[in-house]
């Protein structure tokens, strides 16, 4: 039972991670434009600092952002106990 963990494990991580990058790009894009989506690909997204400015600058907490996280935590903690 607990091999099946692993990969659902994998799954939840990938696909939050995979859609917490699409946000990060939305996000820049929405902010500077065309520019945005090169800064994007430049710079990293800080765990906590991002976002902290994202909501300073859109005026709304980033609660996606977050959830998005913490199912990649969870994710990766499933993965690690179907791996034992």
């Amino acid at each position: 039972m607990r091999i099946i963990f692993r990969p659902i494990g994998y799954l939840l991580a990938f696909t939050a991670g995979i859609l917490q990058l699409i946000f990060w790009f939305i996000a820049w894009v929405n902010w500077l434009g065309i520019l945005g989506f090169f800064i994007g690909l430049i710079l990293t997204p800080g765990v906590l600092i991002f976002p902290i400015i994202y909501w300073i600058v859109e005026g709304d907490f980033p609660t996606v952002y977050f959830l998005l996280m913490f199912i990649g935590f969870f994710g990766m903690r499933l993965a690690k106990l179907g791996s034992k």
